[in-house]
């Protein structure tokens, strides 16, 4: 691997109040709405250090990039 590793970025998406049944979806703990013009908002990830854990939320779902790694299977 090359490149130094300094930090991963996330998006948790999870529903409110972990209610699966909520019409809510929190994007890292913000409620997830569309514009008055019905578009979706940007999903801006959050930065995490590396040497936090990626703790993931019961009935959630959670991307996360590691932005400066280059993998050799991806040349």
């Amino acid at each position: 691997l090359k490149g130094v590793w300094t930090d991963k970025r996330g998006i948790h998406l999870t529903p409110k109040d972990g209610n699966i049944q909520s019409q809510t979806v929190l994007l890292n703990g913000k409620a997830l709405t569309v514009g008055s013009s019905g578009a979706i908002p940007a999903l801006d990830p959050v930065t995490i250090s590396l040497s936090k854990p990626i703790t993931v939320a019961p009935f959630s779902i959670v991307f996360v990039h590691f932005p400066d790694v280059a993998m050799p299977a991806c040349r």
